[in-house]
């Protein structure tokens, strides 16, 4: 249980590799750590959600606020959600690429590089759900929540796919 802002040295080493392979053009999916962590080392602020520490959880809808690397403005997804740090400011060279209710940057991608991530936890399971969350789900929340990830991380593949080396 580390933050972005503890500026541990394997954080330091871990962005340093992260915008390198980014600034070489490597597609790369940022999740919720990883949003966190490339906002801040591209230049951006990451601080906590709130100054009483609160934690979210459970599930958020957003939606897509640009067309940007596969990703079409209005769209919206559900993903799950565990975490008390979030993106403050983005950074110079980054888009704004999705917004909920409870979080202004849920998804950047970067203007030039083949680069998104998203606050939430589109890669999650059930199992991470069973682990991460105080209070029980509906079916219904776990398969949109799951469905939303799963959409995601399929528009990462295509994205990967479509980039030539």
């Amino acid at each position: 249980h580390s933050n972005v802002c503890d500026k541990l040295k394997w954080q330091v080493e871990l962005a340093e590799k992260m915008k390198d392979a980014i600034q070489r053009n490597i597609p790369v999916l940022g999740i919720c750590f990883g949003h966190q962590l490339m906002a801040d080392a591209f230049g951006g602020r990451v601080d906590l959600i709130s100054k009483d520490k609160i934690e979210l959880e459970g599930i958020r809808e957003y939606q897509i606020l640009t067309d940007h690397l596969g990703f079409k403005k209005g769209d919206t997804y559900t993903n799950f959600i565990s975490h008390s740090y979030e993106v403050k400011e983005i950074p110079k060279d980054f888009i704004h690429l999705g917004t909920s209710k409870d979080c202004l940057y849920e998804a950047l991608a970067h203007r030039d590089y083949n680069y998104i991530s998203f606050q939430g936890h589109p890669e999650a399971s059930s199992n991470f759900v069973n682990e991460h969350f105080d209070d029980p789900i509906s079916d219904e929340q776990l398969k949109s929540g799951l469905d939303g990830g799963h959409s995601i991380i399929s528009k990462f593949i295509d994205l990967v796919k479509e980039v030539s080396y």
